[in-house]
């Protein structure tokens, strides 16, 4: 797909506009697939002259082109839009031409066009589709990375495993399979390392110990901290980075979220520790761009550092993945709720559901279940031009159901098995868990209705049912009474405390509690492990990230592809985050001494103008919240 230029686009701007920033956005039903650079002061001829490879498993009568004016405040607003009948496009011929623009309410625009070109391919045309890895298997096509050669991986599951866990795995060449231990070996490798250790995350928490099992001790680790080894590095001659995200709000009196902590933990060492923001690009409008800055993390997870190699050099070792050096990651196969409370968790437990849930209280901690890629090779890590943003694109739930429809189709056997979270971490009824929790049913709706549909239309109803070929999975725990005790008749009283809300009675009296599922690892056929330190989908930042949501499009989507399948048009005010957005109140700043002025006194009148319009679908109403996201 190429997208040119666009003619006489100026008619749309109602006043003549002294500043534009003209972008072109190509969407396929409700999902937007690519976007141009913008032009900038070019109001009438913008020229973009790009092409896109488009990855397509939407339903939708034609694909649209829309050119939109990025606006410096609020967001894009739409000029025009032209549609391209899809039956146009599955002959397999280029359509080349220039293409009408209408107004958003059907009218058209006075000779104003945008010139396109566009070439379907169906996925079966692709020589690599359906044959799996091969022996002369040259790696993906059109990737940022070329395939590498000469490495070895190792996966992890859990950050420990204790000694009791050998399960009967037999290996290739009649070995057993032996687990690996991630926090130990990511210790062993900084112990190791000569020459460099980077370590990027959310957070990272100098105060826990990696090793930590008495059974499993290693010489010299004994209560050693995360931050003193990364300073006994530094101060042997190793180049210690040490990345964790800026939270712009963290304030100093809020250290307890870490990343200041951190900082000044490594103050005035050899360890270089820099607070990474997520800075907005220069092109997002101002709502956005604090939106970014301020709610979305920088969520790498990586320990990279050099290791010795059997030939006498230096090789380069990676743990990527949920690799999370913080607070409660520490976990094993047993995923303990109640026990070890006072030796291995005494002083990293981690709790985000339950309000009183602490030490103090006797538990219970919240279970961290995780799958990560250890990854070494001899060489170099590539040239820096080949380090780019935008590489998560995974698969997504809508092509799982869509690939799932097209076995049944084939009348081949086909299973997918989905492990996720039925408890999003947080209090249960705050508006960021209700968000998720709703958006996972619409999610699984629309999964089983394209499933169920596809056993319809091949007449297997009454054979076989949706739950053949999707299942959906969630880890927790039960711990007999004698793995936990409450130490002190004070500690059995403070129980009471998560008694105060009707959804915390079970915990204590059933010793059961979900596992809180981190993996975020993707898996097809034993031949591809995708292994990421982010969600394994490819919804935008500000939908996911912010509203913990999933992209808006999702349920539209499932809305135009069967439109016979009800669906809620909306969820409930009580637990949609666009009308009860996150807020930070004066009134909570004011108890710790601080006050914030209202935005609305530093947003200027073009801001006031933008709202008359009706352009600003974000805006803070109320005087005593400084932020609202809707």
């Amino acid at each position: 797909m190429a997208l040119q230029a666009a003619e006489s686009v100026q008619e749309a701007f109602k006043d003549k506009l002294a500043h534009t920033r003209l972008f072109a956005a190509v969407e396929i039903g409700a999902a937007t697939v690519a976007r141009t650079r913008m032009a900038e002061f070019q109001p009438d001829n913008p020229k973009w002259n790009q092409s896109f490879r488009v990855y397509c498993a939407y339903t939708s009568p034609y694909v649209e082109i829309s050119v939109r004016n990025q606006l410096q405040v609020a967001l894009a607003m739409a000029v025009g839009r032209a549609k391209i009948p899809a039956s146009q496009l599955l002959t397999g011929e280029p359509v080349e031409g220039w293409f009408d623009l209408f107004h958003d309410d059907g009218l058209k625009m006075h000779n104003a066009q945008v010139h396109a070109v566009l070439k379907f391919t169906p996925v079966t045309g692709d020589p690599c589709w359906e044959v799996g890895i091969s022996s002369s298997f040259s790696g993906l096509s059109n990737a940022f990375f070329p395939l590498r050669t000469g490495w070895e991986a190792t996966l992890y599951q859990d950050s420990h495993k204790s000694n009791q866990f050998r399960p009967a795995i037999q290996l290739a060449g009649g070995k057993d399979y032996q687990p690996a231990r991630l926090w130990e070996d990511i210790h062993n490798a900084m112990v190791e390392a000569k020459h460099f250790t980077y370590v990027t995350g959310w957070s990272v928490n100098v105060h826990i110990a990696l090793v930590r099992d008495p059974e499993r001790m290693i010489p010299g680790a004994e209560a050693v901290t995360l931050g003193e080894l990364l300073k006994r590095k530094a101060e042997e001659g190793v180049t210690v980075l040490v990345m964790p995200w800026n939270d712009r709000t963290s304030l100093p009196i809020l250290e307890d979220v870490g990343m200041q902590f951190t900082f000044k933990f490594f103050k005035g060492t050899r360890v270089k520790c820099f607070r990474c923001s997520r800075n907005a690009d220069p092109s997002l409008a101002f709502f956005q761009n604090g939106e970014l800055k301020l709610m979305i993390s920088h969520h790498q997870k990586t320990v990279s550092l050099d290791a010795p190699s059997g030939d006498g050099a230096r090789k380069v070792v990676s743990f990527v993945g949920r690799t999370d050096l913080s607070d409660g990651r520490y976990d094993d196969e047993n995923n303990t709720l109640f026990g070890d409370l006072s030796t291995t968790y005494l002083n990293d437990f981690l709790q985000g559901n339950f309000k009183n849930a602490d030490l103090r209280h006797g538990g219970p901690r919240e279970p961290m279940a995780r799958r990560t890629l250890q990854a070494r090779r001899p060489g170099s890590l590539g040239r820096p031009h080949q380090f780019r943003a935008g590489m998560d694109k995974t698969g997504s739930n809508l092509k799982i159901a869509l690939k799932i429809a097209s076995k049944i189709r084939n009348g081949e056997r086909f299973a997918v098995y989905i492990v996720t979270t039925v408890w999003p971490e947080g209090i249960p009824e705050g508006s960021t868990v209700q968000a998720i929790l709703h958006w996972n049913r619409l999610t699984m709706e629309m999964m089983y209705s394209i499933v169920a549909k596809a056993i319809e239309d091949k007449g297997l109803v009454g054979k076989v049912n949706p739950g053949d070929y999707l299942n959906f999975f969630c880890l927790g725990n039960r711990e007999a009474k004698e793995t936990w005790r409450v130490r002190s008749t004070e500690e059995a009283g403070a129980w009471h405390g998560l008694l105060e809300r009707p959804n915390q009675p079970e915990v204590p009296h059933l010793r059961s509690l979900q596992a809180d599922d981190r993996s975020n690892l993707y898996r097809l056929d034993d031949e591809y492990v995708i292994v990421g330190s982010a969600n394994l989908d490819r919804g935008e930042a500000l939908d996911l990230h912010l509203t913990g949501a999933p992209p808006r499009r999702l349920d539209r989507i499932a809305r135009r592809a069967l439109p016979q399948y009800s669906m809620p048009d909306k969820c409930s005010d009580d637990m949609n985050p666009r009308k009860k957005p996150y807020k930070f109140s004066n009134e909570g700043f004011k108890e710790l001494d601080l006050e914030f002025t209202p935005v609305e006194r530093s947003l200027s009148d073009t801001k006031k103008s933008l709202l008359e319009k009706g352009h600003l679908p974000v805006v803070p109403l109320d005087r005593k919240y400084i932020v609202s996201a809707l």
